[in-house]
């Protein structure tokens, strides 16, 4: 979601409105300034992106599937299709039914269980399909971790780890087959 409004007029309903929305769907709130060059104003806009806490963890809301014409498609969020060693889940009607990880950015990633033929993205695909023509919907969501960095000398990106505790944490959701125990 989008919200732009002037300047002027953003000290006045901010407050009230970002109180609102962040009680309600616990939103994370992006301001930039944009200026309009044609009508010379100077506009607020924020981007709401959607938050999930799971197991202790802000995943941010990425993306979601779609049926278009009887097709599986993907929309994803610009501000983090690009980002890669991310941990990401997805939820049917707003239960996990699937851990991943990925050191592709996240909309390749996510492509590949539109088109590719390996064994998780067609198992991963029937399900969210026949779910999504049954009327469900299926959303995105992701989580990049901070680099753990050890004696200023040694980088750690902990996404696998992570990935594999909340497969095991989560028991086992639906479309997971790996043995992490």
């Amino acid at each position: 979601m989008v919200l732009i409004c002037t300047y002027k007029s953003i000290k006045i309903l901010l407050p009230k409105l970002l109180t609102k929305l962040y009680i309600n769907s616990n939103l994370n709130i992006d301001m930039k300034r944009v200026q309009n060059k044609n009508q010379k104003r100077t506009y607020l806009v924020s981007e709401y992106n959607q938050e999930k806490k799971i197991e202790g963890l802000a995943f941010i809301k990425s993306g979601e599937f779609l049926i278009v014409d009887n097709q599986l498609k993907l929309k994803i969020s610009k501000t983090v299709a690009e980002q890669k060693h991310v941990v990401y889940i997805h939820l049917i009607d707003g239960k996990i039914v699937y851990v991943g990880e990925t050191s592709r950015t996240l909309r390749e990633r996510m492509i590949l269980y539109i088109i590719h033929s390996g064994q998780t993205n067609v198992r991963v695909r029937t399900h969210i399909k026949k779910r999504l023509l049954k009327g469900s919907k299926c959303e995105i969501f992701s989580f990049k971790p901070e680099i753990i960095i050890i004696n200023n000398k040694i980088k750690i990106n902990p996404y696998i780890s992570i990935e594999q505790a909340l497969i095991k944490n989560l028991g086992n959701p639906l479309l997971n087959r790996k043995n992490v125990g």
